[in-house]
């Protein structure tokens, strides 16, 4: 989809919306959200607190792991948890290493991919709302977050979405 827009010649007024929109998620949503509401996903939730409120669901997980070991596949996302804990324990820092929890990027983008495919085509909009609710299930089921952590996300998307073409509306009349 970025690819898209920054090729994209014939809607310059949804392509500006996108891409800004795009870049805005990245700093307001990714970096300055991020730090504001800095909080582990339910995986690493162990490794600060007492409590394990989602041991039966990261058991689950590996149980089901197991099970796809068996076969041709793997849970993948359990080595990737794997990887970024021991990034942080080690006190690395790289692009993606993060190990927060709110709001969710991977709900951010899916939604933002939704909103401005929908105003290409609604046929694929609808494929890709149902692609960012997915994905807002799958990062729920996987550990990696709280469901509130995807709502925040796309809500915050959504705002910075209308934001940018309200701003777009206003100031570039002439495209």
């Amino acid at each position: 989809m970025f690819i898209y827009f920054i090729l994209d010649r014939k809607n310059i007024r949804l392509r500006y919306q996108f891409l800004l929109t795009f870049l805005s998620s990245w700093f307001v949503i990714g970096n300055i959200m991020a730090i504001f509401l800095s909080s582990v996903g339910p995986v690493y939730f162990n490794h600060f607190y007492e409590q394990d409120y989602y041991l039966p669901l990261m058991q689950r997980l590996n149980a089901l792991n197991t099970e796809l070991n068996g076969g041709f596949m793997h849970l993948w996302s359990l080595d990737v948890q794997q990887i970024l804990w021991k990034t942080y324990v080690a006190d690395a820092s790289h692009i993606g290493s993060g190990i927060s929890a709110m709001p969710s990027m991977h709900v951010t983008i899916s939604v933002l991919m939704a909103m401005a495919s929908f105003r290409l085509n609604k046929n694929l909009g609808y494929v890709l709302w149902i692609f960012a609710f997915c994905i807002q299930i799958g990062s729920v089921h996987l550990g990696w977050h709280y469901a509130v952590d995807g709502y925040v996300g796309a809500l915050s998307v959504a705002i910075l979405w209308h934001f940018i073409g309200y701003l777009l509306r206003k100031h570039l009349v002439s495209i």
